[in-house]
């Protein structure tokens, strides 16, 4: 009975997207056509569609308070499997596959709904303001604990995605914003170091930010013991970036390299990049027509199905398909932060702008990535890109959506 008071917005959008997603999965598979066990990708997307669909029933179904009742028992269970993944050398796999199928689940993907639930219960019972860098250390190990663990996989974009949820959540919370720009100060002193180390540009970016995160921190004030840490950090990001970008691997140097210059290596690291914008950009106002994208049918865009599924939309679409699905996602978004704002608890409040804000995470890195303002970190586009676990996990954090609006609709 609670289904006849859905939110019927909300489903009417997710599904139209979920549509255009399977509508160019089908156009991708006229090129690559089966996957190792010879079913077609998007009947493999509609089959994960519809139990998606009974996964977002199901969800609905439990109330906010049991969510939050067993939201640290789930979070708990999520990260022994994600070390289980690694301690039995699957972690470079990244799934566990059901006994007896050929369905693979991965852990990474329902870590996201299981954090959102943890780091949301902990602010919510909080009855102190969150206003100084020790009232942040449980809620960055919360997210920290399994982005790392996914990290080591390694699996570094959907690691990135956990830092949009911590972020999001916080801002929502009220944590000053000068703190949020804190907290990511080191990671904009290692890009800036790295990119003055490479090469890049001249100008030494990162002692100028220096100079600027110091005064900053004196004009607004912040604690004493929190500012030495700060700066502690950034001063030690910017002395260690040689080290640590010596421990990355390979192809995630290349891929870094290749965000910068791809030309330096067209037929390599840098081809992808390329030929997506190359894609995205052949396809001018309207596009060149469902199924006719050229560097498409030539097999020039590879991942084609999965992450580079958004130059196939421009290509075939142009920019007036880029844009209806930009405007989708939008509304989407719009609408989720609108469910926030209407929910009559701390906890659902915070549920749904987690959930908005790894969406926005997954959106805007790939996005970004297709069109080369983000390097490339191998994630997917939500309700585009083919992937099962993805699918079914936005899904059940829409079902999770539906009895927020379901619990305040009765009030």
């Amino acid at each position: 009975m609670w289904i006849k008071k859905y939110d019927w917005l909300l489903m009417s959008l997710v599904i139209l997207l979920s549509l255009f997603g399977v509508l160019m999965i089908f156009s991708a598979d006229q090129i690559q056509t089966t996957n190792a066990s010879g079913v077609i990708y998007y009947q493999r997307q509609l089959l994960w569609f519809i139990l998606a669909l009974i996964g977002l029933v199901l969800s609905s179904a439990f109330t906010v308070r049991t969510i939050e009742a067993v939201s640290y028992i789930l979070y708990g269970l999520i990260l022994v499997s994600l070390i289980a993944l690694l301690l039995t050398g699957q972690g470079v796999e990244r799934w566990f596959t059901l006994p007896g199928t050929n369905i693979n689940i991965q852990p990474a993907e329902l870590a996201k709904i299981t954090t959102i639930a943890a780091l949301a219960c902990f602010i919510a019972n909080r009855k102190k303001r969150i206003d100084s860098l020790k009232d942040l250390v449980i809620p960055i190990l919360i997210v920290a604990l399994p982005a790392v663990l996914i990290l080591l996989q390694p699996d570094l974009g959907t690691s990135i995605v956990f830092f949009f949820i911590l972020f999001g959540m916080l801002y929502w919370a009220g944590v000053p914003l000068i703190y949020l720009f804190l907290l990511i100060s080191p990671i904009i002193s290692f890009f800036l170091a790295l990119v003055t180390q490479l090469g890049e540009l001249r100008l030494p970016l990162w002692g100028l930010f220096f100079i600027f995160l110091c005064i900053l921190i004196v004009y607004n004030r912040i604690y004493l013991m929190d500012a030495v840490i700060f700066t502690l950090a950034n001063l030690l990001t910017g002395i260690l970036t040689s080290p640590l970008w010596n421990s990355l691997k390979p192809y995630q140097q290349n891929r870094l390299l290749a965000f910068f210059q791809p030309e330096r290596d067209p037929q390599g690291s840098g081809w992808q990049i390329i030929q997506s914008k190359v894609a995205i950009g052949s396809g001018g106002l309207l596009g060149k027509g469902y199924l006719e994208g050229t560097q498409k049918n030539l097999a020039f865009l590879p991942a084609q199905h999965t992450d580079f599924i958004f130059p196939l939309v421009g290509e075939e679409f142009g920019f007036i398909g880029v844009a209806v699905a930009l405007v989708l996602f939008f509304l989407l978004l719009n609408h989720i932060v609108e469910l926030a704002r209407i929910a009559n608890t701390g906890f659902a409040s915070l549920t749904a702008i987690g959930i908005a804000s790894f969406l926005f995470g997954h959106i805007i890195i790939n996005v970004g990535m297709t069109v080369g303002l983000m390097p490339i970190t191998g994630l997917p586009l939500p309700l585009f890109s083919y992937g099962g676990s993805f699918l079914l996990t936005c899904y059940v954090s829409f079902g999770i959506l539906q009895r927020i609006y379901i619990e305040r609709s009765i009030l």
